[in-house]
């Protein structure tokens, strides 16, 4: 099987930072880096509560996400399949967490 080809991220790279104080209950540190052609090239999520599976879960989803990036997937089409997904906790905001960190990385990488 041919693996197809992965871009790897440069060394050194522009990235964006954004805190979200309450994304359906949790604090959430989100960063964005890109490639030099200004497209996202790779994710971190940190929730506040360490050590927690949710913390782990998530810093897991940031690393999938990462690996779409690489491997060519646009983030247009990552966006549209998890922005909106709908599960608790969630609030007025937001329909999940999964969603509050669709939203706010689309609104880093659009807005750079």
């Amino acid at each position: 099987m041919v693996e197809p080809p992965r871009e790897r991220v440069a060394e050194t790279r522009n990235g964006v930072t954004q805190t979200i104080r309450d994304a359906c209950g949790f604090k959430l540190f989100i960063n964005v880096n890109f490639y030099p052609d200004g497209g996202p090239s790779e994710i971190f999520l940190t929730i506040a509560k360490k050590g927690s599976i949710v913390s782990g879960y998530t810093r897991a989803f940031a690393v999938l996400i990462s690996l779409m990036l690489q491997y060519g997937i646009p983030w247009s089409v990552i966006y549209e399949k998890l922005s909106k997904m709908k599960f608790d906790p969630m609030d007025d905001k937001y329909t999940s967490l999964v969603d509050a960190i669709a939203q706010n990385v689309n609104e880093i990488v659009t807005s750079v």
